[in-house]
């Protein structure tokens, strides 16, 4: 018999225990953090002036590197997040970071260039709802609207009392609802979530699962 066990990393909002922290699920809650599935994450750098660069990048990713500031690219297989002139947050599928960092350390050899799997880093949580938006502007000094951040687009930014990647799923025009994923360091997990707590309070701050 086979008693080996596969570890998993622990859902973020498990990490948290929101469950004994937070009002339960409410419909009427114009504010809610989500659990959302693991994710793969390498730190890549490099030139963005050298087009060897570029393209071995691309070859690798199957996708074309943004290079301007917050924006974001996805392909089939991941996603590229700018971070910064010559730093990228690739995301990719749980327990593929080891191998999407091998991949690109193969295309890129004998460039300048760095990759590092930063999966065990930061974990993401997912904010929704209405007044989201309002909640993120209230510890934020990004101008959040529509026009000015998008869907699509990824920056890092102070939020409350951390430094997290704030990438905009829906900016919410129309009916639909703001949605925001945050890359979030580990060790600053406990005390965002108290400046959420507090910060979402007012618009019934719900924990989905």
């Amino acid at each position: 018999m086979d008693d080996a066990t596969t570890a998993r990393p622990r859902s973020p909002l498990a990490e948290l225990f929101l469950a004994a922290q937070s009002a339960p699920p409410d419909d009427s809650a114009t504010v809610y953090v989500q659990s959302v599935p693991f994710v793969g994450q390498v730190s890549l750098r490099g030139r963005p002036d050298d087009a060897a660069f570029l393209a071995a990048a691309q070859d690798a990713l199957g996708l074309a590197l943004p290079l301007t500031a917050g924006g974001m690219a996805e392909g089939e297989a991941h996603r590229a997040l700018w971070l910064g002139p010559d730093h990228w947050l690739i995301v990719t599928g749980e327990g593929q970071g080891p191998a999407l960092a091998g991949a690109l350390k193969d295309r890129l050899r004998g460039l300048f260039a760095a990759v590092i799997d930063v999966s065990g880093a930061r974990m993401r949580l997912r904010l929704g709802g209405p007044a989201s938006r309002q909640v993120l502007a209230s510890g934020c000094t990004l101008d959040l609207e529509p026009p000015a951040f998008p869907a699509g687009h990824a920056l890092q930014t102070p939020v409350g009392n951390a430094t997290v990647i704030l990438h905009c799923l829906d900016a919410g025009q129309g009916e639909a609802e703001p949605m925001y994923d945050l890359y979030l360091p580990r060790s600053q997990a406990l005390s965002f979530w108290r400046w959420l707590e507090h910060a979402g309070k007012p618009y019934g701050l719900s924990v989905r699962a």
